[in-house]
C-alpha cells in the first residue's frame, strides 16, 4: 500500500476536522432539528488534552463501502524553542496492507515541525520542512471553495463497540455534505466516538486507552526530496 502525496493532504484534512470538532464546545450555534434520541442525558465537556500514552482505534467504512481500522496514537514529545510538541502518530490497515503517518505538531495543529511515513514493508521516509511551509502557504491562499458550518444538535446516548458514551452531537454541513460527529470527554486524543457523512462515510470507536501508545516506526527514516512538478 503506497502513501501518495495527495493521500497525505486529505489525511491532514480529515484529521484537522476531527481536531476542530473536539475543540468547538462552546463556539457552535444551534442546528435545527431534534437529537436522534429521546433520553435527555447531560455531559460536560472540554478538549482533550493529549499526553504521550493514549491511543484510540476506530472502524472505518469510506463512501465506497471499502472498510479499514484507524489507529491515533500520542506516541513521544520533543520540546523546541520552550514549546511542547507531540508525536501524533496514525496507523491505517486495509485490504491492501498497512500504512504509518507520523507528525510531530502542536495540538493545535498550527504548526508541523517533521513528518515520517512508512508503507507496508518500504522504508520509513522523512518528509523536508519546507514541503509543509509550502502547503501552509498555499492553503492559506487558496480561495474557500465551500461554506462550512458546525452546529450542536443535542446530547445523547451512543453506543459503539467500545461501550456506551454520552456524547454531544455536532453537525458539519459544507456546499456538498453533511457530517454528524459524537464526542465524548472520555475518549482522549480527538474525543470521538462516531462520525457518520450523508456520503455514506463512518467511523465508530472500538477501543481506546490513556497510556502504553509506543511508535510502530522504529527504523531510522530516510530523507524524501520534494517531488518535482
Amino acid at each position: 500500500m503506497e502513501i501518495k502525496i495527495s493521500d497525505i493532504f486529505a489525511i491532514f484534512s480529515i484529521l484537522f476536522l476531527l481536531v476542530a470538532l473536539s475543540g468547538c464546545v462552546g463556539k457552535e450555534k444551534p442546528t435545527q432539528g431534534p437529537p436522534e434520541t429521546t433520553s435527555k442525558p447531560t455531559e460536560t465537556y472540554s478538549a482533550p488534552t493529549w499526553k504521550v500514552g493514549q491511543w484510540v482505534q476506530y472502524n472505518v467504512k469510506d463512501r465506497e463501502g471499502k472498510e479499514s481500522t484507524m489507529k491515533y496514537s500520542i506516541v513521544g514529545s520533543e520540546v523546541i524553542e520552550g514549546k511542547t510538541y507531540f508525536w501524533y502518530e496514525m496507523k491505517v490497515e486495509t485490504a491492501q496492507g498497512k500504512s504509518i503517518l507520523k507528525y510531530l505538531f502542536s495540538p493545535d495543529l498550527s504548526e508541523i515541525k517533521r513528518v515520517v511515513v512508512k508503507s507496508g514493508d518500504q522504508p520509513a521516509v522523512e518528509m523536508p520542512a519546507s514541503f509543509f511551509g509550502q502547503y501552509k502557504k498555499s492553503a492559506q491562499t487558496a480561495p474557500s471553495q465551500s461554506t462550512v458550518e458546525t452546529g450542536k444538535v443535542g446530547t445523547e446516548v451512543i453506543n459503539v463497540p467500545a461501550g456506551t458514551f454520552t456524547c454531544i452531537h455536532y453537525r458539519t454541513t459544507t456546499d456538498s455534505t453533511t457530517f454528524d460527529s459524537w464526542i465524548s470527554g472520555k475518549v482522549p486524543i480527538i474525543a470521538m466516538v462516531k462520525s457518520a457523512g450523508s456520503d455514506g462515510f463512518t467511523m465508530g470507536l472500538i477501543e481506546y486507552g490513556t497510556t502504553g501508545a509506543q511508535t510502530e516506526i522504529t527504523e531510522t527514516p530516510q530523507q524524501m526530496p520534494i517531488p518535482t512538478q
